[in-house]
C-alpha cells in the first residue's frame, strides 16, 4: 500500500504485461484476481483504463467481498 498526498491509500500492483490492446488491464485484473481469491468475471477497472492509477470494482458473494475488504484491511495496517 502507498499513500497519495492527500492521504489516499492504493494498492500497488506490477504487471509485465505491456499497455497494448489492453493487456496490461487484463493482467491487473487477473493478478487482482488471483490475490483476491475471485474470479475475473467479477473485477471491473470502472476508473483509469488508460491511466497508471486505476479503481477496480468487485462484485460477488458478500462473503467472497467481506474476505476481500479484510485482506486489503490487513495490508493498511501492515503500513
Amino acid at each position: 500500500m502507498v499513500a497519495t498526498a492527500d492521504g489516499q491509500l492504493n494498492l500497488v500492483l506490477r504487471v509485465r504485461a505491456v499497455s497494448d490492446k489492453g493487456r496490461a488491464n487484463k493482467a491487473v485484473i487477473a493478478l487482482f484476481a488471483t490475490w483476491a481469491g475471485c474470479p475475473k468475471r467479477d473485477i471491473h477497472i470502472i476508473r483509469g483504463a488508460a491511466a497508471r492509477i486505476k479503481t477496480l470494482r468487485v462484485t460477488g458473494p458478500a462473503d467472497r467481498l467481506d474476505r476481500t475488504r479484510a485482506k486489503l484491511e490487513t495490508l493498511t495496517h501492515e503500513r
